[in-house]
Formats: C-alpha cells, structure tokens, sequence
C-alpha cells in the first residue's frame, strides 16, 4: 500500500447572479442535510449551483464540463459527513488511477465495487480533504472489513495549515485478496493532541463468475 499527497490552498471568486438561482440548491441542501449532515448539505448545495450555471454554457464547452458535475454530484453523495472540528471531506471515490490537470488531481476511472477474493484486485482512495483551523493536520485512511476488522491503513506525513481554505488532495492505495461484504474507508485527522472522524466510504463487493 502506499500513499500521495497534495496541498492546495483554494481560492474563490464572487460573481453577481440572479438569486432565483439559489432556490432548487438551497431545497435541495436541505434535503442533503438531513440525510448526510452539514457538510454534505453544504457542499452540494454549492456544487449543484455549479453544476446550473455549466449546463447553461454546455453548448459552447461540449459533453467534457457535464462530466465533471455528474462526477462531482457522485463524490458527494459517496461522503459520510461527520461534524468534526479539525477538518471535513469535500469528496472521494475509489479509483484505478488519478490524472492530473490544471493543478488539480482527478479520478480516471471511478470503481464502485471490487471482486472478493481476486488476488489481481486493486485501485486507490482519492479525497479532498479541507483543514478548518491553521496549524499541523496529519490525516489518515483506515481500512476495515464487514464486521469492522483492521484490514490496512495510510498514514500521510503532518501538513503545517498557515491559512484557510486550505484543501489536501490524498491518494490511498490498496489491493490484494479482500473477503466479501464490502470494505469501509473511514478518514481521520489528527489536530491538536486529538484524532477525529472526518469521512467513510463504503465499496461494495462482488464474488466473480
């Protein structure tokens, strides 16, 4: 197993719009929040007032900028949001390979299940991982089975946040003989003397023919 990782301190611009265009992201916000907590209520809410302004200018940027909503609509919804005080996961999916562009670490190929038993199975975690408070952050993946057993882990070297927003891009890789039922990929942030619960995946499992 081995792991990457990438900071990158976001930047945000303001441009002027009609606030009609907050109405359907805001109830559908909502909706998110009661089902996955702030952050993910939050987060998807702003990315699907993205995704409204893409579609109106999809006609001149063709079926490439599409893509990247519906990838980020499927990132969204595969985070389990914690309401943690260090940090919290803006996305990740599994994926065979990542790709650079722009400055920015991109899925390849997402995977939404693996094969049990299969020696040759194998891909990585990818998530994005945003620092709330200034000073040293030291995420880390864990990996369990079913029923909770330790399975494996990636521990990323500490990263000095100087300022916010500051986003971490980490890559988890994994493979190997898995058993059945699903692996769980929970992430945690030690900040402060204190280890938290930041996010979870679950990848589900399929015996192969």
């Amino acid at each position: 197993m081995s792991n990457e990782e990438l900071d990158t301190q976001a930047s945000s611009t303001i441009k002027k719009s009609n606030s009609w265009d907050w109405i359907w992201p805001s109830i559908l916000g909502v909706i998110i929040v009661k089902l996955f907590g702030l952050i993910g209520g939050l987060v998807t809410t702003l990315h699907v007032r993205r995704c409204r302004s893409a579609s109106s200018t999809a006609q001149h940027r063709g079926k490439k900028e599409m893509k990247k909503c519906a990838l980020a609509f499927a990132m969204m919804f595969s985070v389990g949001a914690y309401a943690a005080e260090s940090a919290g996961v803006t996305g990740m999916v599994i994926t065979n390979d990542t790709v650079e562009n722009n400055n920015f670490t991109y899925p390849k190929n997402i995977h939404t299940i693996y094969f049990s038993n299969d020696p040759s199975e194998g891909a990585l975690l990818l998530a994005y991982v945003a620092y709330k408070k200034t000073g040293t952050h030291q995420p880390s993946v864990e990996i369990t089975d079913k029923n909770g057993k330790y399975v494996d882990r990636c521990t990323f070297d500490p990263t000095n946040v100087t300022k916010t927003p500051w986003t971490h891009t980490i890559t988890c890789r994994w493979g190997g003989r898995q058993s059945d039922g699903g692996l769980n990929f929970t992430i945690y942030d030690k900040f402060g003397g204190k280890q938290e619960k930041i996010g979870e995946l679950f990848l589900a499992s399929k015996n192969p023919q």
